[in-house]
């Protein structure tokens, strides 16, 4: 300390001799002292620590052999500490009782005294046990033999079941595992997770060590816990040396008759041919893939260049799954690595490469994928790339997106099965955000396809963001229906938004537009719906109630009739709905309805019956695919007042029936023999009086 530095001391205070800092007592300058001189040194790799517990738990990194203090608790869980002063704030904390008198408070804390101290001289036994362990640890071959000489417990284990082979193979001393190796240790002894000293040696990087386990009999093909090998072990810590040494040895083991390996060290795996079939499947089918997530994962390229480019089991789907893992953390170099094999990578395995590198932003190895792989891949014409825009435009990934447009994609490509376009998947995901980049890139707006437009196809969905967007860039609110798709209004409809359908009438959306393979007019949809709100909107902005029906719709009264809707019927009727309307016959699946007096009649309401007949409703109409005559459907409905009513007013009591159109229901037979078959005598009585003749086939 100089004379300069003294002179700023506070008086009263202890000088620091390598820093300027005072502290109040020597006890703390001897606690700050020890930071500069780090008096607590690992015996392994001698690093330094200014606090013993800092140097044990830098120890734990060697394989730590210290026992621990064990709470002795009857069932306790407490997994162990190396200080006693957490143990016994443990006991406290979890087996203090609380008690309601001092003798209880005297006796709980006896109890919890004696628990204690039996841990604290169970742990100086186990330190006195673990002797050998330390020695090993150490690397102290002279004392290991001296005492081995005197009889130690050479199976002595540490806390997670490592014996002296494991510490000794870990730390890479040769000496003292050929020493135990001459003893009766238990060569293939495993710790609590399932490792045996090959693991440690591979964890290790020590290949000698490896080389002397392997001739000693230790199984190459030994997995832990989590079914992982020495080789996993090598991979993740990254060790250059060994990896190729232990793929060498696969390599030989694979290519062997099964035999007992060679007389040489590093051939000598302990593997028969029994296992050796079995193991090879492994590496094959598991192994490798481990190996390269583990080197991936944990940064080390190099590792992973060894194993794509030396190990004879490697084919394509180790070089995708390695291309995948790599392009998923950013690996740059490691991308350009395989790439080197571009010949064994197709086209739509790039892709995927180039969809996982976008999901992390990482335009760089995007660019390396297109620049190097796909470009010259996907040829002149380009179609690939296009094809892949329209998958991703339905995707999360707006960067991809954006990085195939910028690379020359389509944004008007409309697929061969559907002629469907990017804009429009953006838009029946509801992706807003790829919806305008689209747009902005010169996507047309009205594109059909056989599913419908763009904005025909948000507006299905529900996406008002997306509906609202489309009409601003002047998407035609009147654009012809599809196969598979209504007009914007009709689907608006049919979906009952009102918000959509206003703006859409407030944008000229055409009311009478004609139905389609998906939809009825846009007043016949609303029927269907019974939505009056909008029924009372479409006619007041001018909806034609005598529209015809189509394979997806009756009439509008047809339907009205149909969903029992008596103030719609009267609506429609003093509106001058025609009543005789015929019938259209719909699909196999969806039969529409019929005439709508054979629909009321099948239904059996009166009301309607009764409505439709004083708006002149043709009783006498013949019967059809959809529905049998008014008397048929009556009869059917054993409906004696119908019956007698249908009777009064001249009906054709021996009217053909007609064989149904539809799947979902039959049509009646002929009236006579529909009685007999329901068994209404007085049905039966009313049609024979009134005439109807049975020739008694059936």
């Amino acid at each position: 300390m100089t004379s300069s530095t003294a002179s700023f001391r506070v008086p009263g205070t202890f000088g620091c001799e390598f820093c300027p800092q005072s502290l109040p007592t020597k006890g703390s300058l001897n606690r700050h002292r020890n930071t500069h001189i780090r008096p607590y040194k690992c015996i392994v790799c001698q690093s330094g620590f200014a606090l013993r517990s800092d140097l044990r738990r830098h120890e734990g990194k060697h394989g730590i052999v210290d026992p621990k203090y064990m709470c002795k608790w009857p069932e306790c869980n407490f997994k162990g500490s190396t200080r006693k002063d957490n143990l016994l704030r443990h006991m406290r904390k979890v087996h203090s009782n609380i008690v309601a008198t001092d003798e209880e408070a005297t006796r709980n804390a006896t109890g919890l005294r004696d628990v204690y101290d039996e841990a604290v001289e169970n742990r100086k036994e186990s330190e006195k046990s673990l002797t050998i362990l330390k020695l090993v640890q150490g690397g102290n071959v002279t004392s290991l033999k001296l005492l081995l000489h005197r009889g130690g417990n050479i199976m002595e284990t540490t806390g997670s079941g490592k014996t002296a082979l494991h510490v000794a193979a870990f730390n890479g001393h040769l000496d003292i595992l050929k020493l135990l190796l001459d003893t009766s240790i238990e060569r293939n002894a495993k710790d609590t997770a399932g490792r045996s000293a090959l693991h440690y040696a591979a964890r290790g990087g020590h290949s000698h060590i490896f080389r002397e386990l392997l001739a000693a009999g230790l199984f190459l093909d030994d997995r832990d816990n989590n079914d992982e090998d020495s080789m996993c072990e090598a991979c993740r810590k990254g060790h250059q040396d060994l990896v190729p040494e232990i793929l060498g040895i696969q390599t030989q083991l694979c290519s062997s008759d099964g035999s007992s390996m060679g007389s040489t060290p590093n051939e000598r795996s302990g593997i028969t041919q029994s296992t050796s079939v079995e193991y090879r499947d492994w590496v094959e089918t598991v192994g490798l893939k481990k190996y390269i997530t583990l080197a991936i994962e944990n940064g080390h390229r190099a590792i992973v260049e060894i194993i794509l480019f030396q190990h004879s089991d490697i084919n394509q789907k180790h070089l995708v799954y390695a291309l995948e893992k790599a392009a998923g953390i950013g690996e740059h170099q490691l991308v350009l690595s395989i790439l080197q094999k571009k010949d064994r990578l197709s086209l739509w395995i790039c892709f995927r490469a180039l969809r996982i590198a976008a999901m992390h932003e990482d335009i760089p190895i995007m660019d390396t994928l297109f620049e190097e792989i796909i470009r010259p891949k996907i040829g002149a014409d380009m179609k690939e790339l296009h094809i892949l825009l329209l998958q991703v435009a339905a995707g999360n990934n707006d960067d991809i997106v954006r990085f195939l447009i910028g690379k020359g994609a389509n944004v008007n490509y409309q697929s061969s099965k559907n002629s469907v376009t990017p804009l429009w998947r953006a838009s029946n995901r509801g992706k807003l955000a790829i919806v305008t980049m689209l747009l902005e890139a010169g996507a047309h707006v009205d594109l059909l396809s056989s599913k419908g437009t763009a904005l025909s196809i948000a507006i299905k969905r529900g996406y008002k963001a997306i509906i609202d967007l489309l009409i601003e860039k002047g998407a035609e609110v009147n654009a012809s229906g599809s196969n598979r798709s209504g007009t914007a209004l009709q689907e608006a409809v049919w979906r009952g938004d009102k918000a959509t359908i206003d703006l859409l009438i407030e944008k000229g959306a055409e009311v009478n537009a004609s139905g389609s393979d998906r939809s009825g007019t846009a007043l016949q949809e609303a029927i269907k719906r019974g939505d009056k709100a909008t029924i009372d909107l479409l006619i007041e902005k001018g909806a034609e109630v005598n529209a015809s029906g189509n394979d997806r719709s009756g009439t509008a009264l047809q339907e009205a009739v149909r969903r029992g809707s008596e103030s719609i019927i009267i609506r429609l009727i003093q509106l001058g709905a025609d009543v005789n309307a015929p019938e259209s016959a719909g699909s196999y699946w969806s039969p529409n309805p019929g005439v709508a007096i054979q629909e009321a009649v099948k239904y059996g309401n009166q009301t309607i019956v009764d409505i439709l007949l004083l708006a002149g409703a043709d009783v006498k109409v013949p019967a059809n695919r959809n529905c049998g005559t008014p008397l048929q459907e009556a009869v059917r409905n054993g409906n004696e007042y119908i019956v007698k009513q249908l009777i009064d007013i001249g009906v054709d009591v021996n009217a053909p029936a007609v064989k149904s159109w539809g799947c979902r229901s039959c049509n009646p037979e002929i009236a006579i023999r529909e009685a007999l078959k329901g068994g209404n005598q007085t049905i039966v009585d009313m049609l024979i009086r009134a005439g109807a003749v049975w020739s008694g086939k059936d």
